[in-house]
């Protein structure tokens, strides 16, 4: 999940600039609703953030053919078109992505994204409460979720949804109270009544 350790660097360095990278609304899909079993959680303690799923009963020979037919089809462009063929030869999903538009459908897999951008939005907004200066929201890539028969981000594919990204400036931040952000001000004026006194 998300975590808020972005608010405890500001505290720190306040007179800092900062560039905050959040992984989501990249998959893994994290909105319960959208788990798919057989792709574990991120394990954060050992660097584990996206793991796919091996199938004991695939040969690992097989499983290398497909993978060097998944590359083939990416250097071709067909990239798309491998995900077919794993379905269509009954093999797992080749990615969470791959997984959730199996169960869900494209419109499910459109709903999971948008869970997914909603729930690093909120910790934006609240991020937003606590910087300085000028505040602007971006990203390094789009995202294809069935457009044209087109998944994810491939390699090379100049796609517009791909390649024309956001780009938002906060004019105005309309402070949220939130009991997170009230306890933090009391944890602030504790820790500063603290260092007067010594």
């Amino acid at each position: 999940m998300i975590s808020c350790t972005p608010l405890k660097v500001v505290d720190k360095f306040r007179e800092k600039r900062f560039i905050v990278h959040y992984l989501q609304p990249y998959l893994l899909y994290i909105s319960p609703k959208f788990h798919i079993a057989g792709f574990p959680k991120p394990d954060i303690k050992r660097g584990v953030f996206l793991q796919g799923i091996r199938s004991s009963h695939i040969p690992s020979f097989f499983d290398w053919i497909i993978g060097f037919a998944g590359t083939m089809f990416a250097r071709a462009r067909l990239l798309n078109h491998a995900w077919q063929l794993r379905e269509l030869l009954k093999l797992p999903p080749a990615s969470p992505m791959d997984a959730v538009r199996r169960a869900f459908g494209n419109k499910g897999l459109r709903q999971a994204y948008r869970e997914n951008l909603e729930i690093v939005l909120s910790h934006v907004a609240e991020l937003c409460n606590e910087l300085p200066g000028k505040i602007l929201i971006t990203s390094d890539h789009g995202e294809l979720l069935g457009e044209g028969g087109l998944y994810s981000h491939p390699c090379g594919c100049r796609h517009p949804l791909l390649v024309e990204v956001p780009y938002f400036e906060v004019k105005k931040v309309k402070k949220v109270v939130t009991l997170r952000s009230k306890l933090r001000r009391r944890v602030k004026k504790l820790k500063e009544r603290q260092l007067k006194k010594t």
